[in-house]
């Protein structure tokens, strides 16, 4: 930036893709952003033209650019000038990536939350985007099983408002969760009907689509509002 006016200024590049960043209308991170400044401010005073070059090829001046870059990334714990930051971006995602391990890290070691964690073995944000696009009443009705503190005899019985932890329809296992979602023989069919299959497995829980979990807890008739209001 010495003032100097009315020059015919030409870049060679032997990126492509650097051109058409600079050339794009929107700057796809801070440094492009930077360049597309300071070109601005030259080209207002003097005719700046970009030109492409192809690379080892023998131009002697991209040689010589080539050599520098080499020998700058070679030293760039010693010139941190030469060091190019991480756009925006990329930043965001590496923490948000950071923050999932260290979240899972406490999920795992949680003592307790046996049904949520068949239903989250690891943290699922796309699975709890899923849930968090339901309704209010839909939300407040499927906590219950995600957690397993809900009216299924298990439980009740656990906390003395049941005199049995059995099936009410099988009356052969105890009432839990999964008994009563994956392998209890009374729901057969509607189990075939909403997830394809006569029985499931621990191991599908966590990609069961949150509507037809609701839709099998309605039909089943366990999860109705007389069912809700005995167990109170």
């Amino acid at each position: 930036d010495n003032g100097h006016t009315n020059f015919h200024i030409t870049f060679f590049i032997d990126s492509q893709a650097a051109i058409r960043a600079l050339s794009a209308l929107c700057a796809s991170c801070k440094l492009v952003h930077s360049c597309k400044l300071m070109l601005n401010k030259l080209s207002s005073r003097c005719k700046v033209k970009l030109c492409w070059i192809p690379s080892h090829v023998g131009f002697l001046g991209n040689e010589e650019a080539d050599s520098l870059a080499k020998r700058g990334a070679l030293n760039y714990e010693r010139s941190p000038a030469a060091f190019v930051p991480r756009s925006m971006q990329a930043f965001k995602s590496r923490l948000r990536d950071k923050l999932l391990l260290e979240h899972n890290k406490i999920w795992n070691k949680c003592v307790g939350n046996r049904i949520s964690k068949l239903w989250f073995p690891e943290i699922n944000t796309w699975r709890s985007k899923c849930i968090l696009k339901l309704s209010r009443y839909q939300i407040r009705k499927l906590m219950p099983i995600l957690s397993g503190h809900c009216h299924l005899n298990y439980f009740q019985f656990k906390i003395g408002k049941s005199e049995s932890d059995k099936c009410i329809k099988c009356e052969t296992e105890i009432e839990t969760v999964e008994h009563f979602l994956l392998r209890c023989g009374s729901y057969i069919f509607l189990r075939k009907e909403l997830f394809g299959f006569f029985e499931l497995f621990p191991s599908d829980m966590p990609t069961l689509p949150p509507e037809k979990i609701l839709a099998f807890m309605e039909a089943s008739g366990r999860f109705s509002e007389e069912e809700e209001n005995l167990a109170k």
